[in-house]
């Protein structure tokens, strides 16, 4: 699978052409909580959504228009050294530029 690290605590430029998906990886570094959500400028464009995978791609969590401007937001706990992927998205698959983050909740 073919995908990039996303970093804790940083706003992460996510561009999208038609009808495509990119996954991100992240390894949680200390047990907790962790929020993934989506964020927009006044340059950005798109209905992102996003599912959260295991390593196994079994399917831990989905969201999509859950904050305002139509972004997706959703919590996790993650052990210590746990590793996830997500995949975002356009909802309608149309090109798309928006922020991607993760972050302690």
């Amino acid at each position: 699978l073919e995908s990039a690290a996303i970093t804790l605590g940083q706003n992460t430029l996510t561009n999208l052409e038609s009808n495509e998906s990119y996954y991100y990886v992240f390894t949680a570094p200390v047990a907790g909580t962790y929020q993934f959500y989506s964020s927009k400028d006044e340059e950005s464009s798109g209905d992102p959504r996003a599912w959260l995978y295991d390593y196994k791609m079994s399917e831990l969590n989905y969201g999509d228009d859950n904050i305002d401007g139509g972004n997706f937001w959703f919590t996790r706990y993650l052990s210590a050294g746990e590793t996830v992927f997500l995949r975002v998205e356009d909802y309608d698959g149309d090109p798309a530029s928006f922020y991607t983050c993760v972050d302690f909740y």
